[in-house]
């Protein structure tokens, strides 16, 4: 009998749910939690009422029927609190008749089928700088009667958008399957989300049967070293908005849908462990890092670990010769891995050679840790790095707990989390073994989300890249530039929808002398108007949309 890893470790959840499965003939299956204890199976009502009570949404049979919900930015700093579990979205996908209307747009081809209408839809509201969403399984049942499969199509669109308009985003992906009325399901990630849009998800079933999948949402912008080329050499990580890897987990025995699973050989066995600490799960948000060896061993552990909201979670991490080698075990490629907090002893490492660390949640968990290494170079140690909003800007402050052959430190800043530019730089201390502060101050932050990554150049040129922060500036009001205006005034406001605006201009007797209608975008706006018929004095500009009026005087001179 095979099960799933993701299906069996429920318990790193706010809250334990129950897994249901019922076979063909009947018969109850169950496995074992990762803390030894049995799953207990929801009777039909408490399935029912289990979906009720937890499920912040649920189908439609129609895609104008399936009312829009938002899904919050989660991000680091959300991680380990109670924030994080309050930006959770839940949501219930089933099919129960043959009534579903389904899209008028072709799916994204394999591996979906063709649509059914056996199927439901949903309807998601992206945040401000959701740019991902991650799929994670909670609950779920099937009835019996063969084989089928369960497929998911996105699709994106302005708010209101006629369904027929919809753009339907790639790839289409498998949700799940049941063999015999056993069921297996899939995590689903999408990214490359555009959070000014809508998603809507068309849900089907190939074969006419019902089931039901309780799923929590994630909603992120995207982590920076989800690849191997883009490893970091941050002493810190953090693996929100990361895909899962598709090279196999150690000791696997099954590649399944695009997932490595490492099951006992029967429901009953004790789970045994690959790995110092515990056995290796399934990869669903992997991120890299990389550091060069002092010495011929050395050790590397994670500490000061906090997953989810706060609940129980972990971390499971890889040492590697090179990404070539990620996912092949053998002695030329492969140094050992942990799971949890322990430590894990490497030997045999080449001084001066670089190794690349892999880093996942343990059973999709999303954590922050620190890492605590021997014999291991990272040029700089930090001990504290974050990004505050002081009203007139952005500063960003960075602690160094040593360094070496530290030329200087460059912090870039990006609106998109991928794409940043040069901010500013100041010099590091060369070599260093206490505790150095830093800060660096950005004075025009843009409204909506700003990203700034730190990077520091060793003496001899060699970069080094850390984990970008992220901060949100929400708009102050109405900014008017050049104040006082001879020819041209620009302005910037935030908006928290796409819609429709009113400009307007009073002069100080509060007589009209200018309007004109703008279409706003969700974050940041800019726009100019023309000054030179206007007389010298002062004027009041008036911006009005969703109800909320802001105002501000500038000067024509």
């Amino acid at each position: 009998m095979f099960f799933m890893k993701k299906i069996v470790f429920l318990s790193v959840l706010a809250i334990n749910f129950s897994f249901n499965m019922l076979a063909q003939n009947g018969v109850n299956f169950s496995d074992l939690n990762k803390n030894g204890e049995y799953l207990r199976f929801m009777t039909k009502d408490e399935e029912l009422n289990f979906t009720l009570e937890n499920s912040s949404y649920l189908k439609a049979t129609t895609c104008a029927g399936a009312a829009a919900v938002t899904v919050p930015l989660v991000d680091c700093a959300d991680v380990g609190t109670a924030q994080y579990t309050a930006d959770n979205v839940t949501t219930a996908l089933g099919a129960s008749a043959a009534t579903a209307t389904v899209p008028a747009t072709a799916n994204a081809g394999a591996p979906c089928s063709a649509y059914s209408t056996f199927g439901n839809w949903l309807h998601f509201n992206p945040a401000a700088g959701v740019t991902t969403m991650n799929f994670l399984l909670q609950a779920g049942s099937t009835v019996a009667n063969g084989n089928h499969t369960m497929y998911a199509q996105f699709f994106q669109g302005t708010s209101g958008a006629a369904c027929p308009a919809l753009t339907a985003m790639t790839p289409c992906q498998k949700l799940g399957g049941a063999a015999a009325g056993v069921l297996t399901a899939e995590l689903l990630y999408i990214t490359g989300i555009d959070d000014t849009k809508d998603v809507w998800i068309y849900v089907w079933d190939d074969s006419g049967k019902s089931f039901n999948l309780n799923y929590k949402i994630v909603g992120s912008a995207p982590s920076t070293n989800t690849s191997c080329a883009g490893a970091s050499t941050n002493s810190s990580g953090c693996n929100v908005g990361a895909p899962p890897a598709t090279w196999g987990a150690p000791a696997s025995v099954s590649y399944v849908n695009g997932h490595w699973f490492d099951p006992p050989t029967s429901m009953f066995d004790a789970v045994y462990s690959v790995c110092d600490g515990g056995n290796w799960g399934s990869n669903e948000n992997t991120i890299y890092f990389s550091f060069t060896a002092s010495s011929t061993t050395g050790s590397i552990g994670v500490s000061g670990i906090t997953c989810n909201g706060g609940v129980a979670g972990q971390a499971q991490f890889g040492v590697f010769n090179s990404c070539a080698c990620l996912g092949t075990y053998t002695a030329a490629c492969y140094k050992g891995c942990a799971v949890g907090s322990g430590t894990l002893d490497l030997a045999g490492l080449t001084p001066g050679v670089t190794y690349i660390i892999a880093v996942d949640g343990f059973a999709g968990d999303d954590c922050k840790w620190n890492f605590t290494t021997t014999g291991i170079i990272l040029p700089v140690e930090l001990m504290d790095v974050r990004v505050v909003d002081l009203g007139y800007g952005n500063k960003v402050y960075w602690t160094s707990a040593t360094e070496r052959n530290c030329e200087k430190y460059i912090i870039e800043r990006s609106i998109d989390g991928e794409h940043f530019e040069y901010l500013d730089e100041i010099k590091g201390a060369g070599n260093s073994s206490s505790p150095l502060d830093y800060s660096i101050l950005d004075p025009n932050p843009s409204v909506g989300y700003n990203y700034y990554r730190l990077k520091q150049v060793d003496v001899d040129g060699t970069e080094f890249l850390y984990m970008p922060l992220m901060i949100l500036n929400k708009a102050k009001g109405l900014i008017v530039s050049p104040n006082p205006v001879s020819s041209e005034a620009s302005v910037r406001f935030g908006s928290n929808a796409k819609v429709e605006t009113s400009v307007k201009i009073y002069d100080t007797f509060g007589r009209l002398v200018y309007s004109n209608t703008i279409e706003a975008v969700k974050g940041e706006n800019n726009f100019s108007f023309s000054t030179e018929k206007l007389s010298e004095g002062v004027y009041t500009l008036e911006v009005k949309n969703n109800n909320q009026v802001n105002n501000v005087k500038f000067i024509k001179e």
